[in-house]
């Protein structure tokens, strides 16, 4: 999509909407008492997907809405077969395990996969944090709430170690231009505090960017030091998207990584309560064996919602193994870089590309294995290629 966009679409987008829903403006209110008057645009999964008189859109799980506002979306909107969806709550001090990486959509290739079954990061264990509705984001005034894009990072294992980010643009054409920073545990940021951004140009666009923002964590006896920037406003004003460069150390040993990926999947727009995810999670390869020009090895490591790319105390290079699927002779090995480009260009799904020289119709299998040194230890994954 080309030019600017308030918030999810374009302004003249918006008009049509309304033209074509007939939409009419409603005061809705939150479970925590704040309020909106915004149409109602469509619902997603158990959210509702609300626009506010002067354009900006907001998308709120419906069971942080008021009763009689829940009511409304029932005999209004809802179809009596697909009632809403309630989102599960884990309780406040209960340990959870790490979530597994959201799994990757189905290529257009034949192709099956097996996933690894590295068991290296039992470390990695969180404690759900406290719900924090936006309205009680400490120092942040209600006025600017609708002009913000709100989420929470879990950098460390406590409940306590989440770095709450506010993302504000007075101009909804325009990226973001401030970020409020709210930690309950992290040092610097124990009081909120505001980021103006440093504007600058990529091609022909105006990038907003948020940098220096440093955390500190341990889990056990593995230390963590991440050092966050985000950059907005690549292809969409709406759009951010996250680089971590983190260093781990313990037992003697080091590694670093650097982790990406677009947050605005994770976004409350100015009501309801912060979606939270953990920065650290188990890795795994998120590649696809299929049909471009040619077959090709495709995708990316996944670390939840991110991207990684290996950096020091790691391998390098994604290792490759072709091997023919009836004798188990092995055809081909190589060995292909991770493109860090790719991720700080704002394309964090396609860091991995590998041409393959594959005899037609001869079936075999994609072996693929990248080295994550001794925290996270190897991922492996294979593709049948037909």
């Amino acid at each position: 999509m080309k030019g600017k966009c308030v918030w999810r679409c374009g302004a003249a987008g918006l008009g049509l909407l309304a033209q074509v829903l007939g939409a009419e403006a409603r005061l809705w209110t939150s479970q925590a008492g704040s309020q909106v008057e915004a149409e109602f645009v469509e619902m997603q999964a158990g959210f509702v997907v609300l626009r506010a008189t002067d354009g900006r859109q907001f998308k709120i799980q419906m069971t942080q809405l008021s009763a009689d506002d829940q009511v409304f979306l029932r005999e209004n909107h809802l179809r009596p077969a697909a009632p809403p969806e309630a989102a599960p709550v884990a309780p406040v001090s209960a340990p959870v395990s790490v979530p597994a990486p959201a799994t990757p959509p189905p290529s257009a290739a034949s192709a099956t996969e097996a996933g690894d079954t590295n068991t290296s990061t039992a470390w990695l264990v969180y404690a759900a944090p406290d719900p924090l509705p936006a309205d009680q984001f400490p120092g942040l005034a209600g006025t600017n709430l609708p002009r913000t894009m709100l989420v929470g990072i879990q950098f460390g294992p406590a409940k306590t170690d989440v770095l709450y980010c506010a993302f504000e643009s007075p101009d909804p054409q325009e990226p973001p231009s401030l970020l409020y920073l709210y930690s309950p545990s992290a040092e610097g940021f124990t009081r909120t505090v505001t980021r103006p951004g440093m504007r600058r140009k990529v091609e022909e666009t105006r990038i907003s960017s948020f940098r220096d923002i440093r955390l500190k964590s341990a889990f056990g006896d593995i230390r963590m030091a991440a050092d966050l920037e985000f950059s907005c406003g690549f292809g969409r004003s709406d759009t951010v998207l996250l680089l971590a460069t983190i260093q781990l150390s313990g037992a003697g040993q080091t590694s670093a990584l650097l982790l990406g990926g677009m947050l605005n999947n994770d976004f409350i727009y100015g009501a309801g309560t912060l979606n939270v995810f953990p920065l650290l999670t188990r890795p795994e390869l998120s590649v696809k064996t299929w049909m471009m020009r040619g077959p090709a090895l495709t995708g990316f490591c996944q670390m939840g919602r991110l991207s990684l790319v290996p950096k020091s105390g790691m391998g390098s290079a994604l290792a490759l193994e072709v091997v023919e699927r009836d004798s188990g002779r092995v055809l081909d090995r190589m060995k292909t870089e991770i493109n860090e480009k790719k991720l700080v260009a704002g394309q964090p799904d396609r860091t991995i590309f590998q041409s393959l020289s594959l005899q037609a119709g001869k079936k075999v299998l994609i072996k693929a294995i990248l080295d994550l040194g001794p925290f996270f230890g190897k991922v492996e994954k294979s593709s049948n290629f037909y």
